[in-house]
């Protein structure tokens, strides 16, 4: 059985370096134009965050570079009655959490299929309503993914029943997208699937490989551009296209150019009409996290939070268990607009301002960290360092800790990781 994993490929330096490369190429190639008044120091910061993240990859290679030559050891479960114990324990707690998540939308929270999804939205917002419930569930989270991960490495027994089992689990916030359009949870699960699969050697990055994900990667932006368009339509009609193009709240810092955008309202095809309508609005959707930032730069005037609004869930799970009041709305005022992305870097400075460089140094020292834990064998980690390639992937888009449920995934790994432990260190004496 394999004990060391593919993670050369996932190296934190060459994914933060490809996001990067991306964004540039979606900003120069698609046209774009950005509607606000950009200034220099906003990406003075920008590019310093990236240096230290660097910086602090580096420092971590001295290091952990030497541990790993000397501590090539695999944490596999060799006790077939202890992993399949394991594996059920988790494919258990998956199910749970997936159950807590539906009955808090559908029997807390009134969320229906007969609604269109921004009435859906609307009956999630205040999350005060369900108490615990949908907080356990979040923090159970990664134990969706984690038995396909169990199954795929782990001296379990094998039926096509259970394989199954794994595989739907995973993609259970499929209903996501059913209820309320959105495609982030379909996207980070698609995506922590591939990294997975790549860390586990069953697929191998090369250009067939890289030109298949290409390909697969522009007819889902295609469906789910679609799907989104025509649930639109349900209730703005013929006024969809120009909310989504020209009046969305993004539109106010990034829009597709003119002739773009007529090019849109006035073609005769709908593939067209849908092909172009999905190129642009994904590439505003992948670049305006930056512009944005250079907005909230020069509008920002609020006090710190020193990491409140990144790591929100900390304060709201202690208000949980100690019955203190926590308003989450206070920390969600503190960006000059809400509802866009920032980047990874809008959190970040509202959380520490300049001291951003030194948390952006130790996150580059933790994820390196993270990146030689699963190279030399640490099963416990690989559920955590899949999570923060794509936090380092989409950091010129997206803040994949503050966002997307990513602080209550981070929380449920390191749960994983306490309890994939304690299963090692326990003793199954045999019947």
């Amino acid at each position: 059985m394999k004990t060391i994993f593919n993670v050369k490929v996932l190296e934190p330096f060459r994914l933060s370096l490809i996001g990067v490369l991306t964004w540039l190429a979606l900003y120069v190639f698609i046209p774009l134009q950005v509607n606000i008044e950009i200034t220099f120091i906003p990406f003075v910061y920008v590019s310093l965050c990236y240096l230290t993240f660097w910086l602090g990859i580096t420092i971590a290679d001295g290091y952990w570079l030497k541990v790993s030559q000397v501590s090539n050891r695999t944490t596999y479960f060799n006790d077939k009655r202890k992993a399949q114990t394991f594996f059920w324990f988790c494919l258990a707690l998956g199910l749970i959490a997936f159950t807590l998540k539906i009955y808090d939308a559908i029997s807390l929270r009134g969320v229906s299929l007969e609604q269109n999804y921004l009435e859906n939205r609307e009956s999630t917002q205040d999350s005060g309503n369900a108490g615990a419930i949908p907080v356990l569930g979040a923090f159970l989270t990664v134990f969706q993914f984690v038995p396909f991960l169990l199954y795929k490495i782990l001296p379990v027994k094998r039926s096509t029943i259970v394989g199954l089992m794994t595989v739907l689990l995973f993609f259970t916030d499929l209903f996501k997208l059913l209820f309320f359009a959105s495609r982030s949870g379909v996207f980070l699960a698609l995506m922590l699937l591939i990294i997975i699969l790549v860390i586990i050697g069953s697929i191998k990055i090369n250009w067939k490989s890289f030109l298949f994900f290409v390909i697969g990667g522009v007819f889902l932006m295609l469906v789910m551009s679609s799907i989104f368009l025509e649930r639109s339509r349900v209730f703005a009609g013929d006024f969809a296209l120009e909310g989504l193009l020209i009046n969305a709240q993004y539109n106010q810092v990034l829009s597709g150019e003119d002739e773009a955008i007529n090019k849109i309202f006035y073609t005769e095809s709908d593939l067209e009409e849908t092909i172009n309508f999905s190129l642009i609005t994904s590439s505003i959707y992948y670049v305006h996290g930056l512009f944005e930032f250079n907005y909230l730069y020069q509008n920002f005037n609020s006090e710190h939070a020193f990491g409140g609004y990144t790591y929100f869930i900390v304060p709201k799970f202690l208000s949980i268990i100690t019955g203190i009041s926590y308003n989450q709305s206070s920390m969600e005022i503190l960006a000059p607009r809400q509802g866009v992305f920032t980047s990874f870097f809008g959190p970040t400075y509202i959380d520490f301002g300049w001291f951003g460089l030194f948390y952006m140094l130790i996150l580059g020292l933790f994820i390196k960290y993270l990146y030689f834990k699963v190279k030399v064998g640490s099963v416990e980690f690989i559920p955590i360092f899949a999570y923060f390639t794509v936090v380092v992937l989409f950091f010129p888009v997206f803040n994949f800790i503050s966002g997307a449920q990513g602080g209550y995934i981070l929380v449920s790994s390191i749960i994983y990781l306490f309890l994939y432990r304690v299963f090692k260190k326990m003793s199954f004496n045999a019947e």
